[in-house]
């Protein structure tokens, strides 16, 4: 289905030398101190004498708060610090492990040894700076016991069961071993270190007690412990600290003319409605109906008590992250500030609590850092927590993982010698180009001088595998964007309204605005934000608009449009080089050419059907289980999936706007809804790993290596490697430069002559200004040479 070619024009000769610059591996790398202080809201240092902290905010930076992720509460938070993900995308949904089927709970300690439940796709810092060279420890930091895609920290020490977390010389202990055996005599580049209070003196004798106010001298007495082994080791000029909390605190309201909330006590609700539920834990709770009492159990509780916000988990406010994960149930409830929320009786006594809107001021922690690599004596403005780990990745010198923070939003607090290894000083122009429906082999039984050059002068490799799934707009968007299909949410080529039944085919679909407009931003418009100039011409995406930008250059292709015509193919690339490269000067352009055109129950409430191999349902409410039992096992040749359940290397699950229900068949089959109606004699959308769906890959210009033959990629990775070309720092995004960068050339050259070589390429480069075309063929999917409507 696709064909990616991406050209650089080299239009300056010193760029012939441009390639990823390596982390800061010099040995100028400073170490990197995390400590976290459970439940120290933003505010608490502002009532009672804090010298130690006052002295680390003289010397270094303090936030004037930080905006912690939604569940506020320990583990969800702690992990986002460590991920740099929102509490959807890193599914530690809770402090407490469950399991809807066996109704079985674990709390909050016994979960720490639970693998499975934070070994869930992301890699916490500690794993990916062992992974690139660094020693990691961690002291009883949440998820420390846990055990990661087979690996654990480096060093660690779990607290016992009952520890107690307010001991002051333990506390001081704990710092010993950190500075002086760990930092000190075994020379570990990161530690993190957690300390459980004033969180635990928070709830039991609330926020505005003298029992917290001495807590908090507590907590600046060891800060003030911990610079001062610093120091004593000599750690002072290579140590950053960053010091920050999960959450705040907030008091009770109880008695009085304060109505708690009981649900058991709610009219037309019952608990034998209900499979499953987690309450009694705080101001947040989720309930799993029973089969078909679904909207029964939502009506009762939606407006049942001023201060319950009640919500299906697909309708949660965007702004909180906490409803695209399949781990969470099907109803969420929260409660407002000073509220909690109680099952069958009134259980919970704390006289403090969190676990509120993130919004909420008291749900605030505060933030403070101080180090070599920091600037002094600066306030600085909020941000949220989600952005502490690219900060933390950037101190370290590693390449993050796919995480939901940027670097732009701390990088102001640090000395300005800190440069960011993610962008290219050299920049070059770049083209990509699709060329839709060309299969990775589709040169093998045919003469293609041209591409057999290309990869004799630039790098092709073995093939690439696209996004499922494997047709044209999601993955011509996972091109654009660096997004699986379930994270970017462009998931058919249709647009579909549920409700109404409206269906829009391809083309129409180009015109939907939010449908395309979902959260992830295509390269266009993030190098236009950052002072490039972008165009394109017939891309999927090219006519919408993103966050009320456009792409600034375009032409979108009229409804009728013929995608064979080599005249107007010539006409196009005359345009795009001619016009839009040499004239205005642009920096990136996406071109797309299409080689795969053609022609043009009861139990269901809507259906995506008769597309290929992939269908989609909704049944009507109370029918799930009766139409997945129908399908499941009828077809030996259809996979029918209940969409939390799919597999999680398809990426293809986790969506709101995907249906309960997902059908996929295999290679050769499609899946029809009444009759047979299609006629097509080759076909995509099949599964990513069938080998009719990869890519060809191929690449050539003055960042590339010479006649070189790679592993095969991912299309996901894509994304982070124009973004390197172009010089600009990406958005948030699934793949990662890596598994690119062995194609391009280095910046020392490979030999004594690289200097004289780079020398004679950058004349040749100079003086063949137009003639580097670079192309990078991704040809996805399908042994198609037709195309449904465009799409």
């Amino acid at each position: 289905m696709l064909l990616i070619c991406l050209a650089v024009l080299g239009l300056t000769g010193s760029s012939l030398s441009a390639a990823i610059p390596p982390p800061d591996a010099t040995g100028s790398r400073n170490k990197l101190l995390l400590v976290s202080f459970d439940g120290f809201r933003w505010d608490y240092d502002q009532d009672v004498d804090t010298p130690n902290l006052d002295k680390m905010a003289w010397d270094g930076v303090r936030a004037e708060y930080v905006t912690p992720p939604f569940l506020t509460i320990t583990s969800p938070a702690h992990f986002t610090l460590l991920t740099g993900r929102y509490v959807e995308n890193h599914g530690v949904i809770h402090n407490m492990w469950f399991n809807t089927t066996t109704q079985e709970k674990k709390q909050y300690y016994q979960t720490q040894f639970v693998d499975s439940y934070w070994d869930n796709g992301s890699l916490p810092i500690w794993i990916t700076a062992q992974r690139q060279g660094l020693k990691a420890g961690s002291l009883h930091f949440p998820g420390t016991a846990a055990t990661y895609r087979g690996e654990t920290v480096g060093v660690s020490q779990v607290e016992p069961f009952l520890y107690d977390h307010s001991n002051e010389t333990d506390w001081r202990l704990n710092i010993d071993k950190v500075i002086g055996e760990w930092f000190h005599q075994q020379d570990l580049d990161f530690v993190s270190l957690y300390f459980g209070e004033p969180d635990v003196i928070g709830h039991k004798f609330g926020p505005d007690s003298p029992e917290r106010r001495e807590m908090v001298q507590q907590v600046d007495r060891t800060v003030g412990y911990i610079r001062d082994k610093i120091q004593e080791h000599g750690l002072t000029d290579r140590l950053n600290i960053i010091i920050t909390a999960d959450h705040g605190m907030t008091t009770v309201l109880r008695g009085g003319t304060f109505e708690e909330i009981t649900l058991s006590k709610i009219p037309g609700f019952s608990f034998k409605d209900v499979k499953f539920h987690l309450v009694d834990y705080g101001p947040a709770g989720m309930l799993l109906p029973k089969e078909g009492m679904l909207e029964k159990v939502y009506q009762a509780l939606k407006g049942s008590h001023p201060h319950l916000h009640v919500y299906k988990k697909e309708e949660m406010p965007a702004r909180l992250h906490y409803g695209n994960h399949p781990r969470l149930l099907p109803i969420i409830l929260f409660a407002d500030p000073g509220y909690v929320i109680n099952g069958f009786f009134p259980l919970q006594f704390h006289k403090g609590e969190h676990g509120f809107d993130n919004q909420v001021m008291d749900m605030k922690p505060f933030f403070r850092v101080v180090g070599p690599d920091f600037k002094t004596n600066l306030v600085f403005r909020s941000f949220e927590t989600v952005n502490v780990y690219p900060l933390m990745c950037h101190l370290l010198g590693i390449n993050p993982e796919v995480n939901d923070g940027h670097l732009d939003n701390t990088k102001d607090m640090m000395v300005p010698n800190k440069k960011n290894s993610s962008t290219n000083p050299t920049r070059n122009k770049l083209l990509l180009i699709s060329f839709d429906g060309f299969r990775w082999d589709y040169d093998r039984d045919v003469e293609t001088p041209n591409l057999d050059k290309m990869a004799q002068d630039g790098a092709r490799a073995l093939y690439a595998t696209p996004p499922f799934v494997t047709i044209t707009s999601p993955s011509h968007f996972t091109m654009l964007t660096g997004r699986s299909v379930e994270n970017h949410g462009v998931i058919h080529n249709i647009w579909f309204n549920t409700t109404t039944q409206q269906k829009k085919q391809y083309y129409e679909a180009q015109f939907v605005d939010s449908y395309w407009d979902n959260g992830s931003l295509p390269i266009w418009i993030t190098a236009e934000r950052q002072g490039l100039k972008a165009g394109s011409l017939h891309f999927p995406g090219t006519a919408a608009t993103y966050r009320g930008e456009t792409v600034g250059v375009r032409q979108v292709e009229s409804g009728f449009y013929d995608h064979s015509n080599e005249t107007d193919w010539r006409l196009n690339i005359d345009k795009v080089i001619g016009e839009w490269f040499h004239q205005q000067d642009l920096d990136f352009v996406s071109l797309y050419t299409n080689l795969d055109q053609i022609p043009q129950n009861a139990d269901i409430q809507f259906q995506l059907l008769d597309y290929g191999p992939l269908g989609m349902l909704l049944p009507k409410e109370g029918m799930l289980e009766k139409v997945y039992k129908a399908l499941k096992g009828s077809h030996p040749h259809l996979h029918v999936y209940k969409k939390e359940e799919m597999p999680a290397r398809l990426h293809y699950g986790n969506h709101p706007r995907l249906l309960p229900i997902i059908l996929i068949a295999d290679p050769g089959y499609i899946v029809n809804g009444f009759l047979p109606l299609h006629s097509v004699k080759g076909d995509h959308g099949f599964d990513n790993e069938a080998m009719e769906m990869k890519a060809l890959f191929r690449v050539v210009g003055p960042d590339f290596k010479k006649n070189r033959v790679v592993d095969p990629i991912d299309l996901v990775d894509m994304y982070a490697l124009m973004c390197h070309l172009l010089g600009i720092n990406p958005e948030i995004n699934d793949g990662h430069l890596d598994n690119t960068k062995h194609m391009l050339v280095n910046t020392g050259g490979d030999n004594n002559n690289s200097e004289k070589n780079n020398q004679m390429e950058v004349l040749i480069g100079f003086s063949a200004v137009i003639g580097f075309l670079v192309l990078v063929f991704i040809i996805t999917l399908s042994c198609n040479m037709c195309k449904r409507n465009q799409g």
